[in-house]
């Protein structure tokens, strides 16, 4: 018997085992555009101010037991205020969390909100015994350079707890839409693209993948102490007979994904194509194609390829990986000076048997030079034994 579409969509859905948490207004932006997805997931968020959580509805508001302590208007940047509200929601968010598997964790990173409730999550999750991936989004420059720094302190903290962390830099924006373009529409395109990613990056777990990959194969390219990271994503409507080119053009012009000159610097990719059972190998084998010819030689690929209900549209989703190789050189160096050093063998000298004694000078006061009691006997401080003859 035929499946109907709203069957097929709940198979692939499988709201019990993926988990969407959004932390701070980034986070609760993106996840307000989420609701709206065909793909039902357990959705959630977590924020501290009123006016941001208004915006959002159709999943479940994690904040402060009874009250926001006095800042219902958001944390100002504090992350010390961040992080106490955060940990006042310990027992809400291990709530949400019960009866899932994976977690997808989206956060703008150098603020009060979102910088100090990822790492919070990540251990909860950890707990739990929960995988989790974590999108996350770095300031603009012109924010300032201590912005930037509380998001790199923000992300190594959620690093040692977290399995996966994709940054994003806001910055990327500049390189690949023209000056002239509103603002307004650049950060909606921005939280679009992000939207469209958090989806596709889903389906790796929820959909049937002819292509399959694993969340320990993406830790495997995503797991360096330090990466920065592109995402873009295309999308035809299989009608057009050059659909496949289509997605792919509309996947390089992706706002976040920052042209083909910082698609070709990326070490490492994640290539994810959604379609329908129906659409030919051929189409999606040039679609690889066409992506994997803009990346390095040696760029190391994860490839998905994944069954959509929808059958009329074909999708596209790349995320470039870029391995800060100083970081790289830095971890590796102390690696190597540390199995050094359990090479090396240690001897321990003799023990003296006597007790060192200062004589008659036992009441005076202490005479010390160069850490050495000048009272106690030379032959006794340097543990010279004194044949006493016969």
């Amino acid at each position: 018997m035929k499946q109907s579409e709203s069957e097929n969509n709940e198979k692939y859905s499988n709201p019990a085992k993926i988990a969407i948490l959004g932390l701070g207004g980034a986070g609760v932006k993106i996840c307000a555009e989420l609701v709206k997805t065909a793909l039902k997931f357990d959705i959630a968020v977590l924020d501290f101010d009123e006016k941001s959580l208004m915006s959002f509805s159709g999943g479940k508001i994690i904040t402060p037991k009874n009250s926001f302590h006095g800042y219902s208007s958001g944390t100002g940047g504090d992350i010390i205020v961040g992080e106490r509200l955060s940990s006042l929601c310990r027992q809400k968010i291990s709530e949400f969390l019960n009866g899932h598997e994976i977690l997808i964790a989206i956060a703008g990173m150098g603020g009060g909100s979102g910088s100090a409730a990822a790492p919070i999550v990540a251990r909860e999750a950890k707990k739990c015994g929960i995988q989790t991936i974590f999108l996350v989004t770095l300031p603009f420059s012109f924010e300032g350079h201590k912005r930037r720094i509380l998001a790199e302190k923000s992300i190594e903290n959620l690093i040692i707890d977290a399995d996966i962390v994709i940054p994003i830099a806001n910055d990327i924006l500049f390189s690949s839409m023209p000056a002239d373009s509103p603002f307004a529409e650049a950060f909606l395109k921005a939280d679009i693209e992000i939207t469209k990613a958090t989806e596709e990056l889903s389906k790796i777990f929820t959909s049937e993948n002819y292509i399959s990959s694993t969340l320990p194969n993406l830790k495997n390219i995503v797991n360096r102490k330090k990466t920065t990271c592109i995402i873009g994503y295309g999308e035809s409507k299989v009608e057009s007979s050059d659909f496949s080119v289509r997605a792919v053009e509309q996947l390089f012009d992706s706002p976040l994904l920052g042209g083909l000159s910082e698609v070709r610097k990326s070490d490492a990719a994640l290539i994810v194509i959604s379609a329908g059972e129906k659409i030919g190998i051929g189409p999606i084998k040039r679609t690889f194609e066409r992506v994997k010819i803009q990346l390095k030689d040696d760029a190391e690929i994860v490839c998905v390829l994944s069954k959509s209900p929808d059958e009329k549209s074909f999708k596209v989703t790349l995320i470039g990986i870029k391995y800060d190789e100083t970081n790289l050189f830095q971890k590796t160096t102390q690696k190597k000076h540390l199995l050094e050093k359990k090479k090396t063998t240690y001897t321990q000298d003799e023990l003296p048997l006597f007790t060192p004694k200062k004589g008659i000078f036992t009441n005076s006061s202490d005479n010390f030079y160069k850490n050495q009691d000048l009272d106690i006997p030379v032959f006794q401080r340097k543990g010279i034994n004194i044949d006493p003859g016969q």
